[in-house]
């Protein structure tokens, strides 16, 4: 019995591989990415993106709180930048009074070392408050003087406007600031210290609004800004139980997930989940982002297979119109990436009238580039997590029918991103029981569930006609349709619905009746219990007869 059972899993195990291996062939009526025509020359040679940093760290005041951490919390984001291989960190930090004039100095001479496409990375740990809508960073001898706050506090936004100029590719700013309000009870030793036992906090003047509001910023550059606190919320150096050597609440927590491993959306994200369970809510971090969607901190990480692919993509993009969408949605998705001045350059050079035509070198001759090919021209049959199918331009495009998971490969890749539900998306390839999609958020990468309905693999198959021309002539008679109803309610086949071209008047108004009339076939279908994910509609068919539908059950292409 041993012995039978063995075999028979050699067997089973046999079978499983072959069905694995013959999966990898792809299906035969579709086009390969990979061999569509070479990029342009403005498209080649990526180039590093610089990563310049600055942090700021401010522990003395003449009439505020003394914060205790803000030397070890400077110290600590200075290593792990360093760590992250950043060109350069400038520093300003000492144990003595920094001044309003100290900070702009820094600040004007950092905004001068950028020269456009860098990663500008700002960190500031220090007293922070909000007036009227405006956020100010509180320097040594800020007073508490609202009728005149920009006398002795410096707006953020300033600060933002003079990086702004210089254009960079990516702005960061991390702000650990607005310890409550810094002006009052400043004889409190420990002011922002948190007892978990009773965490409210202490409220002081009315006036201030106590915690950093959301900024204005208007800028071409990609904006990332993480705060210590949400918007009129506190922050905390430490909790009453740690030594005053600790770094604060949040900037501890942010440095345990800035790696290089990690994109810095999803680090922020990691630590406005975690610090909030260490302060029972008595601190709620958050971030904001403004045109950034991927921003690698470490620019010595190689760059992801799907952000060169999805290059590719826009770099053979035609029309000239639809180039330059293309090439803001890739800065605005990847504003750090390798091709990022690539993508800028090739906009300057538009803006500017210095392109008048899209070529491509082809051996000698000059070919114009063809938009990422379409998986051939099928692609109006595919059923499962994809459907509705088209092609437009020369771009194939479908639309998700529940949430996916997108991964880098076919098999057991990683997770690149999630798409929602409803979700149209471009359609790159499609191979047995899957396809590789760009999503709208410039993510790349493969998901499972999708076949193809095959057209030549058909079971059954009925002839509907309706009673008229316009979109209210009903179907003559359902009865060849509910008759088959047994072989179009089984599942893992597709049904395609094929609707003849309406004899109404007008193009738009014969699209429109096809449409109807295929949602009426739809309807009674998903009544006779069809599977609604495994239903195809071919609109205006010019195999099928006028005013007239042809509903077919058959396999699926493998």
């Amino acid at each position: 019995m041993a012995a039978r059972t063995g075999g028979g899993l050699t067997r089973s195990i046999s079978k499983l591989l072959a069905l694995f291996l013959l999966s990898l062939a792809p299906v035969k009526v579709h086009a390969q990415v990979e061999k569509a025509s070479p990029l342009p020359d403005w498209a080649l040679s990526p180039r590093d993106v610089p990563r310049r940093a600055l942090v700021i760290g401010i522990s003395s005041y003449q009439h505020a709180t003394q914060l205790v951490t803000t030397g070890s919390d400077v110290s600590g984001v200075e290593k792990a930048l360093r760590d992250l291989h950043f060109d350069s960190v400038d520093v300003l930090y000492g144990t003595g009074q920094t001044s309003r004039a100290d900070l702009i100095a820094k600040i004007q001479a950092f905004a001068s070392s950028l020269n456009g496409d860098e990663l500008a990375f700002v960190y500031y740990s220090g007293h922070g408050t909000e007036l009227k809508g405006t956020n100010y960073l509180v320097p040594s001898e800020g007073e508490a003087t609202p009728e005149f706050p920009g006398s002795s506090w410096l707006s953020v936004e300033w600060m933002l406007s003079e990086f702004a100029k210089r254009r960079p590719g990516a702005i960061v700013l991390v702000l650990d600031a607005c310890r409550a309000n810094p002006f009052v009870n400043t004889n409190v030793e420990w002011r922002d210290v948190l007892d978990p036992a009773a965490p409210e906090p202490i409220f002081g003047d009315p006036t201030y609004a106590g915690g950093l509001v959301d900024l204005t910023f208007k800028g071409e550059s990609a904006l990332v800004v993480g705060y210590a606190a949400g918007f009129r919320r506190y922050s905390y150096s430490r909790l009453s139980s740690e030594p005053p050597t600790v770094r604060s609440v949040y900037t501890r927590h942010l440095l345990r997930h800035v790696t290089s491993a990690t994109p810095l959306s999803l680090a922020l994200a990691r630590t406005e989940k975690q610090v909030p369970v260490l302060t029972s809510n008595a601190q709620v971090p958050t971030s904001l982002s403004h045109a950034a969607f991927d921003v690698q901190l470490d620019g010595t990480k190689a760059e992801a297979a799907s952000v060169k692919e999805y290059w590719h993509y826009v770099a053979r993009t035609v029309p000239l119109s639809t180039q330059v969408e293309e090439l803001t949605q890739f800065i605005a998705a990847h504003p750090v990436s390798r091709y990022a001045p690539l993508a800028r350059a090739r906009l300057e050079a538009i803006r500017q009238g210095k392109v008048t035509e899209l070529t491509v070198a082809v051996g000698d001759s000059q070919t114009a580039p063809a938009v990422a090919p379409a998986p051939a021209a099928k692609i109006e049959f595919l059923v499962g997590t994809l459907q509705e199918g088209a092609v437009s331009d020369g771009a194939a495009t479908a639309i998700t029918n529940a949430a996916l998971p997108v991964r880098s490969s076919r098999f057991f890749g990683r997770r690149v991103s999630t798409i929602l539900a409803g979700t149209k998306v471009r359609v790159l390839d499609v191979k047995s029981g899957s396809a590789k999609v760009l999503a709208p958020d410039g993510s790349a990468g493969w998901i499972s569930g999708v076949d193809l309905a095959d057209p030549g693999r058909v079971r059954r198959e009925v002839t509907l006609t309706f009673s008229g021309s316009d979109e209210h002539a009903p179907v003559a008679d359902w009865t060849p349709l509910s008759s088959a109803s047994a072989a179009f309610g089984k599942t893992g086949g597709a049904v395609t619905i094929r609707i003849g071209q309406p004899t109404a008047e007008g193009a738009e108004h014969q699209a429109y009746v096809a449409r109807l009339r295929s949602l009426r076939i739809r309807d009674y279908l998903l009544q006779l219990g069809a599977e609604p994910t495994r239903i195809v509609t071919v609109l205006q068919d010019a195999g099928t007869a006028s005013n007239a539908a042809s509903v077919s059950v058959g396999g699926v292409a493998r």
